[in-house]
């Protein structure tokens, strides 16, 4: 378990919303609210620093677009950005492939969609979390 979802329950999966597309997770919340989270796999690494996207991502912006919408909307949104390496001691939005992205992650986390980086580690059958909050640096 995430520290930062301590207390929430999967609803349920790729929940299609009418007017926001698919988002990954619906969940809901310790207070009984529903919340939506979206997952971003990062492999790319450099000096340390897992960054994402590590290529134009039509498709991220829009499920950025859309948590923003659910955000307005009302709801608790998250966006959860997955580093399947353990060699890295952040998290930075790569700027240099899609800045569109980038600016479309610092808006959306302006206006309160959780912004949250973790590294994973894979020893065959089996996935573990190693680091539970890995720094996000938006600079």
């Amino acid at each position: 378990t995430i520290p930062a979802f301590a207390g929430y329950s999967c609803l349920k999966r790729e929940p299609v919303l009418p007017e926001h597309g698919r988002t990954d997770f619906l969940v809901e919340t310790p207070a009984d609210e529903t919340a939506f989270v979206e997952i971003k796999s990062c492999t790319h690494v450099e000096d340390g620093v897992a960054m994402f996207p590590d290529r134009q991502t039509e498709r991220g912006r829009r499920h950025l677009r859309s948590l923003e919408a659910l955000s307005e909307d009302g709801h608790e949104t998250h966006v959860v950005f997955v580093v399947q390496r353990p060699d890295v001691e952040r998290f930075r939005p790569y700027r240099a492939v899609d800045p569109e992205f980038v600016d479309l992650l610092a808006r959306v986390q302006e206006i309160g969609v959780g912004v949250h980086a973790i590294t994973t580690s894979f020893d065959p059958p089996h996935y573990s979390l190693r680091n539970d909050n890995l720094p996000v640096d938006m600079g």
